[in-house]
């Protein structure tokens, strides 16, 4: 359950908006969670469409 409101489902992705500064998480199940930071991923994606 990510911010009390939305599940995700196995093996798939979820993208945040750059926006607010923080989020919550809540495993159902057991879980394995990668959570990653930095540069706007879009820039590398238009980055990657290009070549």
């Amino acid at each position: 359950m990510i911010n009390g409101k939305e599940n995700l489902p196995t093996n798939h992705f979820a993208l945040f908006e750059n926006k607010g500064e923080t989020f919550t998480i809540e495993a159902t199940e057991n879980t394995i969670v990668l959570v990653l930071s930095g540069e706007p991923l879009m820039n590398l994606l238009q980055h990657m469409v290009r070549l």
